[in-house]
């Protein structure tokens, strides 16, 4: 199993991307009165997809090589949330966990920024194989030192002083269907589509 980078392409953007998280829940509703009840699981998982229109010959080459190095569901490509790349905060600099960060936890204390610095709710973070977003605004005290609740909960745990990537912050993920496909029409243009969901180790 390897780690494929996914290629950066010279002309194209995508056409479209969806990205959207996928709860791991059980749903038990009563045959007797209707009653719902609901249980939350960890694994809460990002998917996203991408489809690109007309690709020109050398992004579309990129792409499908990228494709096939995936060998269907064997390797991970590394993504980033394609639609925001970066923070629309003021976050900026070498950012790290202030502390260790438990397993299930909401809340991320950072460090090392400049006071004032601002987290915007749907700004996403990246730290020790977790990727999440945040879901509220956050400002930096004097100290440097902020406080993100963020969403889903925190996976695997994150040790004190482990660097935060909040630019193009990426996590692994798996095609969906193991076959890859791409369409080619005159004169060499070419539309490719790919779905994804997060990978745990």
């Amino acid at each position: 199993m390897s780690d494929i980078t996914f290629p950066t392409l010279s002309l194209s953007a995508p056409a479209e991307v969806e990205w959207g998280l996928r709860a791991n829940t059980q749903v038990l509703t009563s045959p007797l009165n209707g009653s719902v009840q609901t249980l939350e699981l960890p694994g809460a998982r990002w998917f996203t997809s991408f489809m690109w229109e007309t690709l020109e010959e050398a992004d579309a080459a990129l792409l499908q090589a990228f494709l096939v190095k995936l060998r269907g569901q064997a390797n991970r490509a590394v993504l980033f949330p394609y639609h925001r790349p970066t923070p629309r905060g003021t976050i900026a600099g070498t950012v790290l966990a202030n502390g260790a960060i438990a397993q299930g936890a909401t809340t991320w204390t950072l460090d090392g920024l400049t006071g004032g610095t601002t987290v915007k709710a749907g700004d996403y973070l990246a730290c020790g194989g977790n990727l999440v977003m945040a879901v509220a605004d956050a400002t930096a005290s004097g100290g440097g030192a902020i406080s993100v609740t963020v969403e889903p909960p925190t996976r695997t745990a994150i040790a004190d002083n482990a660097a935060v990537t909040y630019t193009n912050p990426t996590s692994r993920f798996i095609l969906q269907e193991p076959d890859v496909r791409w369409n080619t029409r005159s004169p060499v243009l070419t539309n490719v589509s790919l779905a994804f969901v997060e990978a745990f180790s």
